[in-house]
């Protein structure tokens, strides 16, 4: 009996600790140069967001945008992306994170339906926003960077 407790509690400690992973994922800092200027880097950004559901809003970033719906529209995620120019002045070194990523459990620890329903959302968008930008690659420069 008391080998089926101790079971169960590791398929609920493992499915947590998975599931955390899976949304510290989400969480990431991309970082990705390319062969074009800051303005034409933050044209591609803006192009492949589109118009809907992704809210232009303030915040750390060049371009912060945040998931809206009807029934989101406070508590949506920003995605936030900065654009600097490289060294040597040849290209631009953009950055893509999530700013407002308390819904993804940042402060309480605790794994909310909030954090599963928008975790496809976020991590399709940076996905889509790499996929643009990489045309434009200097080289095999996309990085992850944990939070």
């Amino acid at each position: 009996m008391m080998w089926v407790v101790l079971v169960m509690l590791g398929l609920v400690v493992g499915i947590y600790l998975l599931l955390k992973y899976w949304f510290n994922m989400t969480v990431r800092h991309e970082i990705i140069e390319v062969n074009i200027t800051p303005q034409q880097a933050a044209e591609v950004v803006n192009k492949a967001f589109g118009v809907k559901p992704w809210k232009q809003v303030d915040g750390p970033g060049d371009i912060n945008r945040k998931y809206t719906t009807f029934f989101t529209a406070v508590n949506g995620p920003v995605i936030s992306v900065a654009f600097g120019t490289l060294e040597n002045g040849l290209g631009t070194h953009v950055d893509i994170w999530m700013s407002d990523g308390e819904i993804l459990t940042r402060k309480t620890g605790i794994i909310t339906t909030e954090a599963v329903k928008f975790d496809g959302k976020i991590r399709s968008k940076k996905k889509g926003l790499l996929r643009a930008l990489a045309e434009n690659r200097v080289e095999d420069t996309v990085e992850e960077v944990a939070v």
